[in-house]
């Protein structure tokens, strides 16, 4: 991984962009905002893909599983936007864990998700959370997040100086 001069970073790991599974978009910019639908973590090595999290899959695989949602929804950012340095801030993640009854590791799990955004944007990648367990997600994944970031459009001519 490569810090930019611009503090962002170069990550030719990400995912290809996301594609929707149904009826609904995967980005939808409303004016300096962006909303990236929820999505699960493409295939990982060795972690199951479907399952719930305290049965089937483990609370250290499921933490990689939002990692792996996490780099998901940055792969369909950067597929809209191309610069992952117009975003000012990771604004708001949600992360949806479908768990066993028992399990109460929620907090942990979602780390995952949050500690990539932080590895890719710095401070600017530390969003407000919610994380929700859930009896079921869609397809079995064990893990879904969705997020929504602060890019501002920019004006030819109207820039903002940050010194």
């Amino acid at each position: 991984m490569e810090r930019s001069m611009h503090g962002g970073f170069c990550r030719p790991d990400l995912p290809a962009p996301a594609s929707p599974s149904g009826s609904y978009r995967t980005v939808v910019r409303a004016g300096d905002y962006i909303h990236l639908s929820g999505t699960g973590s493409p295939p990982i090595e060795g972690v199951p893909p479907r399952g719930r999290i305290g049965l089937d899959v483990t609370a250290e695989q499921a933490y990689q599983l939002a990692r792996g949602a996490a780099a998901q929804l940055v792969g369909t950012l950067r597929g809209s936007i191309a610069d992952l340095t117009l975003v000012e801030q990771c604004v708001r993640l949600t992360v949806f864990l479908a768990c066993d009854e028992r399990f109460t590791g929620h907090a942990a799990v979602a780390d995952g998700a949050t500690d990539f955004l932080v590895e890719v944007f710095g401070e600017r990648g530390r969003p407000v959370r919610t994380t929700v367990g859930v009896h079921t997600l869609p397809f079995g994944i064990p893990v879904e997040a969705d997020l929504t970031v602060y890019a501002p459009l920019r004006v030819p001519g109207m820039e903002v100086s940050r010194d």
